[in-house]
């Protein structure tokens, strides 16, 4: 299996994605073999898809952030452009264990969006694809800010989000 860049995730707490989509993508939503939300597909009835001018290739993730269904949103992989274009939720976001409230989601590309950031917030779902997935948009990426220990600049430790002294001080 060959991994490119943008299927890579970095850190727990942020995520890239290469578009966001802030309006509703009509499409069938299929939640996987188990209905759990693993390898859950959404298969939009199209050739070719253009989220915020940028025209969407296979390998691209994206997040879909405004669905009227708000079970359908999340993070998804382009699978398949043809006859149809096929989204499968990312590998690293289709369980619950894999989700963390308050994770960053950072924007590639986007003649609007580019450079913006989104945020993952509390409820968590109980059941992916049967309960809502919610995503609220930060304002500007300046709001992305780590917080400081004591004059230096925090570190994560853990999955859990423990902060510790990095011993590199804050400018």
């Amino acid at each position: 299996m060959t991994l490119h860049i943008s299927e890579t995730v970095f850190s727990p707490w942020l995520t890239p994605v290469r578009l966001v989509s802030t309006t509703n993508i009509v499409g069938t939503y299929y939640n996987g073999p188990n209905n759990n939300g693993v390898n859950a597909t959404f298969t939009i009835a199209a050739t070719s898809l253009t989220i915020d001018s940028v025209k969407v290739n296979v390998g691209d993730r994206i997040l879909l952030q405004t669905q009227t269904s708000s079970l359908q949103q999340g993070i998804y992989l382009v699978k398949f452009i043809g006859t149809n274009i096929v989204l499968q939720r990312a590998d690293d976001q289709q369980n619950i264990e894999q989700l963390k409230p308050g994770e960053y989601i950072s924007v590639g590309a986007g003649t609007v969006y580019a450079g913006s950031f989104y945020t993952l917030v509390e409820p968590i779902p109980q059941v992916i694809g049967k309960d809502p997935l919610i995503y609220d948009a930060i304002s500007t990426a300046g709001e992305v800010i780590l917080p400081t220990i004591a004059g230096d600049i925090a570190e994560f430790n853990d999955v859990n989000g423990t902060l510790i002294d990095s011993g590199i001080t804050a400018a």
